[in-house]
């Protein structure tokens, strides 16, 4: 199984489409087997969910997303996980172990939010 997380400087990122990185990760059984990082390819309608498409990821965990990369993700058959702030070793391993509960945070566009930084640091735990 191929779990793709988006990262911001080793937290789960709450901004799915702005996170600065992602993390992907082999599983087997509970086992990892590989992990790898990519930089984000860029934040525009639909490059995300293709992209990881085409890595054969089974899994995204973020923070939040919306609709569009949701349905997107789900008409390519991956799943989305969403979670709480933690960092990213602490979400695979919840995930692992099947804890990683879902979070009712939503992340809206507006001025807070700038071209050049993952959520501008407002949503730091």
């Amino acid at each position: 199984m191929k779990v793709m997380i988006a990262a911001d400087r080793g937290v789960v990122c709450p901004h799915f489409g702005h996170a600065p990185e992602f993390r992907l990760v082999e599983i087997d059984g509970s086992k990892v087997v590989k992990e790898e990082i990519y930089t984000n390819p860029g934040h525009a309608p639909g490059v995300l969910p293709r992209w990881m498409k085409d890595l054969d990821v089974d899994i995204v965990i973020a923070g939040d997303m919306g609709p569009r990369a949701r349905d997107l993700f789900a008409s390519f058959g991956i799943t989305v996980q969403t979670c709480d702030p933690m960092s990213v070793d602490s979400a695979l391993e919840a995930f692992i172990k099947g804890n990683l509960s879902g979070s009712s945070n939503s992340c809206h566009h507006g001025k807070e939010h700038s071209a050049d930084t993952a959520c501008n640091g407002h949503h730091e735990a």
